[in-house]
């Protein structure tokens, strides 16, 4: 019998509820937990597209047992990707168990939802790499797409770019300025400075594009330009002089958005969605970006 595929629908309403309790109701860190551990198993749902209905469970992904349905389904994940994905729920189910379960009467810390928090994100991320992973960021990346990203918290961001980066064959300007822009909304102006000469010399190394690509992409940016490639021979010096434009500090710390609540007022006040059709590639990122916000009270 076919897995049936994972619908949002089916969700919508159960995500509704798991955020409503998790994150705006006045509950027990203990039940937090448990709240957010059911809700991690939908972000898994969606990761891998299993539908309501069809059994998954945490120790179902670390330990699959051949001849499942989910062994069936991460049997589609690259190996390396699986290992990832395997060790991201190890830290989901290594405090949902314990908070999930009358074997331990732990009531759980705030430090306690702080890692329920953070390993959720990571699945969030996992969902975002793997779309970059096919839609690769680079300088002819469609603008709409890489607009919209800009619009997810900055930790979100800068958990998907710091792993594209880390992950990436050749590296390339695009892809170094978006993690650099991230770098400064979650770590400020002095943080992001000091890594730029820890990584000196790796970025001196990023692909730059020569002058006639320079000219292509400012034509595909429509004039709507954010790097001035052309005043500089590689993107170490471009953000030697970026760190310090004024035009930085309003970036810096998540001056304008922080949190889910704060990026999903500004991704409704820009029309952000409205702008995700046309294309299979713009219809896919929306998914994305609407499964994240589901539940989520904008302000």
């Amino acid at each position: 019998m076919a897995i049936k595929e994972f619908e949002i629908d089916d969700f919508n309403e159960l995500i509704s509820i798991l955020i409503q309790d998790s994150y705006y109701s006045n509950t027990s860190n203990r039940t937090k937990l448990t709240l957010l551990r059911q809700y991690s198993e939908i972000v898994i749902r969606k990761i891998i597209n299993m539908g309501e209905g069809e059994p998954l469970l945490l120790g179902d992904v670390l330990h699959p047992k051949k001849g499942t349905k989910v062994h069936e389904k991460l049997q589609l994940l690259e190996k390396w990707r699986l290992k990832e994905f395997q060790e991201i729920i190890q830290k989901v189910a290594s405090w949902g168990n314990k908070h999930s379960h009358t074997q331990s009467i732990s009531i759980g810390t705030v430090e306690d939802v702080r890692q329920a928090e953070n390993a959720i994100l990571e699945l969030m991320a996992f969902l975002f790499v793997d779309y970059f992973l096919e839609y690769p960021i680079y300088l002819f990346t469609d603008r709409v797409i890489l607009r919209a990203f800009s619009f997810l918290p900055p930790i979100l961001r800068f958990k998907v770019l710091s792993y594209l980066y880390k992950k990436a064959d050749r590296r390339n300007v695009v892809l170094v300025d978006k993690l650099l822009l991230s770098l400064v909304k979650t770590k400020g102006k002095n943080y992001t400075s000091d890594w730029l000469e820890q990584n000196q010399e790796d970025l001196i190394k990023v692909d730059y594009p020569n002058q006639k690509t320079i000219e292509d992409f400012y034509s595909f940016c429509d004039f709507e330009v954010t790097i001035q490639l052309s005043n500089y021979k590689n993107i170490y010096e471009l953000w030697k002089d970026k760190i310090n434009d004024p035009r930085i500090l309003s970036n810096e710390s998540g001056r304008l958005y922080k949190n889910f609540e704060e990026a999903l007022y500004y991704y409704k006040q820009n029309r952000i969605e409205d702008m995700l059709h046309d294309s299979i590639e713009r219809e896919k990122f929306r998914d994305l970006l609407n499964f994240v916000y589901v539940g989520r009270k904008a302000h």
